[in-house]
């Protein structure tokens, strides 16, 4: 083994990304993480060999970022993490050995590209999504203990000095009316006084902008968007207009589907040469980016300037 690198990942030993993780994540955290993945695997459709798990393949390559891929005369087509050999092995791996993620007789396969097996990966550098993905489950956890936080904040009622029971009498009177949707409610100027530490102006203020929860639902929202947009998952964005135009929608696709598309590219020479030695594995993209909704759109367009 002397002359082979190995990364990140240890033989044997393998655990889907989301339960592999540094530093305290939370149950909801991990949820999210999960949630998140699963996302990530709809906008590729993926057929693997017989016999091949999807999950533990779908998480090295994504989540990783690749996945080697070879012929073993004893197991037939297997995949695992790899190690290559050293001499430039990030750019030109042509002998590696795949680290079986199950337990056999054999805890390791040795392949040669274009002879018996290939290395797929995500990008140019070899990265995943897995940082990507723990950052936006970490946030999106974080606006969830907001919101539970926040809830339980605005449940406790008001606790307000006052100089007499008449006193409370009447502001109990106020805030309730007030409350029920009552447009105008009177009031003695004396409850309006600083001075009297009765400032109730303050005091409905302060109820009303207690709650957060809107808000950071709405946060949430975006973030979530945000991480579908990168991705390649088309979202409708937060603006409530009832139509986009086609430049809009053109633009929408655009950024959608950079990402993917640069993973196909990618992955498109070893899937190739794959195939060529009878893998039968395949991975192509699940949704259609060009300018779906376009012709609808010019429907809608051309309606709107006869109606002006």
């Amino acid at each position: 083994m002397s002359d082979f690198f190995i990364p990140e990942k240890p033989a044997l030993s393998w655990l889907p990304p989301f339960m592999q993780f540094s530093g305290k994540m939370t149950a909801r955290a991990i949820e999210w993480k999960t949630l998140l993945y699963d996302l990530l695997f709809s906008v590729y459709d993926v057929k693997l060999p017989e016999g091949w798990l999807p999950s533990p393949f779908r998480y090295m390559l994504f989540g990783w970022g690749s996945v080697g891929v070879g012929y073993s005369d004893k197991y037939g087509w297997v995949y695992g993490s790899f190690a290559v050999e050293k001499k430039d092995w990030q750019y030109t791996p042509l002998k590696f050995r795949i680290i079986l993620p199950y337990e056999t007789d054999e805890a390791q396969v040795e392949v040669i590209r274009g002879v018996n097996g290939a290395i797929l990966h995500l990008r140019d550098n070899w990265t995943g999504y897995d940082l990507l993905i723990n950052q936006y489950a970490k946030i999106l956890a974080e606006l969830d203990k907001g919101v539970d936080a926040n809830a339980k904040q605005v449940k406790f009622g008001k606790i307000v000095g006052v100089n007499d029971k008449k006193d409370a009498d009447t502001l109990r009177e106020a805030l309730n009316r007030s409350g029920d949707g009552d447009p105008v409610v009177y009031l003695n100027k004396r409850f309006f006084d600083p001075d009297t530490g009765l400032n109730v102006s303050n005091m409905i203020a302060d109820l009303a902008g207690e709650f957060l929860g809107d808000r950071i639902m709405e946060t949430r929202l975006m973030i979530l968007k945000d991480f579908l947009t990168r991705v390649g998952v088309r979202t409708v964005g937060m603006e409530k207009r009832e139509h986009l135009l086609d430049q809009e929608i053109a633009e929408n696709n655009d950024e959608t589907s950079a990402e993917p598309n640069v993973i196909l590219t990618s992955l498109k020479p070893e899937l190739e040469l794959l195939n060529a030695m009878g893998c039968k594995l395949s991975i192509d993209l699940k949704y259609d980016y060009s300018g779906a909704g376009q012709g609808e759109a010019k429907e809608v367009d051309k309606n709107v300037k006869q109606d002006a």
